[in-house]
């Protein structure tokens, strides 16, 4: 049985788990059971026909070192295990106060919790360093640049050029659309097809819109919107 009594109130999960150890034992049944409450652990070290046993476990590395022990207790990690996922130690301590009674964190945990904050530290800069790489690549593509979208091959032109992410915008025959930087290859560069000067509304806004532009441009004061296409 898997973690026996477990799934309500602990209290009451530790009794009914005892009561039903009780009654196995009686029946002679031989049986198997996973727990996690310590008054289940105790209770089966003082009963002469019920032994511990547990599975060893590194804390440093959080690794199963797969080698069973018989007769002694296994203690649960789920502070270790915290600790490595990047819960902060004034968090740890805490939940120490509450489950024991006592702030302090055993120096081994302090390890984890420090080897922890160093590995996040360093993920996120290899993170950052990705995304700009991922942003430097995408912004190859300029503005009218000419491009192939793959997989269907299909001719666009570059109407909004790339976020960090390295997404951009796409004017195709009838519809504009977000795409990655990898699923484009450029066809025709921008400086090929246009001018230095070129106008680029004129592909890619409304002739009303456009309209609009022009006389704010001149200064002319009108209770009108601009409508940009998303």
């Amino acid at each position: 049985m898997d973690e026996l009594g477990s799934g309500t109130d602990p209290t009451e999960g530790m009794g009914i788990a005892i009561a039903a150890l009780e009654e196995l034992q009686r029946s002679g049944a031989l049986f198997l059971v996973t727990t996690h409450y310590p008054e289940v652990k105790q209770y089966a070290d003082k009963k002469p026909r019920i032994e511990n046993a547990k599975m060893t476990f590194d804390k440093e590395s959080l690794k199963p070192l797969y080698q069973l022990v018989i007769g002694e207790a296994g203690e649960s990690c789920a502070f270790y295990i915290a600790g490595k996922m990047g819960m902060p130690e004034g968090m740890l301590k805490t939940a120490m106060k509450a489950a024991y009674g006592r702030e302090e964190i055993p120096g081994n945990l302090k390890q984890v919790v420090c080897q922890s904050h160093l590995e996040k530290k360093k993920m996120s800069g290899i993170q950052k360093i990705r995304r700009n790489k991922v942003a430097q690549r995408g912004q190859e593509f300029r503005l009218g640049d000419s491009v192939l979208v793959y997989p269907d091959k299909k001719i666009g032109i570059v109407c909004k050029t790339a976020n960090e992410k390295g997404v951009l915008r796409v004017q195709m025959a009838n519809k504009k659309i977000w795409i990655n930087h990898k699923r484009i290859k450029l066809h025709v560069a921008a400086q090929e097809l246009y001018s230095d000067d070129y106008d680029f509304s004129i592909i890619f806004e409304s002739v009303e819109n456009r309209k609009l532009r022009h006389q704010i441009d001149r200064g002319k004061m009108i209770e009108e919107q601009i409508i940009i296409d998303d």
